[in-house]
């Protein structure tokens, strides 16, 4: 959230990012139902499983699973320095 105010503050974000830049608290599963597609947001592991099982289900149509995970939880060290480098 700091980033994005951070963003804000230099002027409006419609301006100064670019279209691909989007947060993490974006809906993408929303794009899905926008198209009569189905999109699952997951906050929990259970949620995951839910929506695998759901999403290996539908064999003639895409899904979208939109996990949310914690950015200061606990991660695996990295190999390749661009699996955690910041986008923004």
């Amino acid at each position: 959230m700091e980033t994005f105010r951070q963003i804000q503050a230099s002027g409006d974000p419609t301006q100064v990012l670019p279209p691909y830049s989007l947060t993490c608290e974006v809906h993408y599963e929303k794009m899905m139902e926008m198209f009569g597609k189905k999109g699952h947001y997951c906050t929990t592991v259970q949620h995951i499983s839910q929506a695998l099982n759901a999403a290996l289900l539908v064999k003639d149509e895409p899904t979208l699973i939109n996990i949310m995970i914690n950015p200061q939880a606990d991660r695996k060290e990295q190999k390749f320095k661009w699996l955690t480098e910041s986008k923004l």
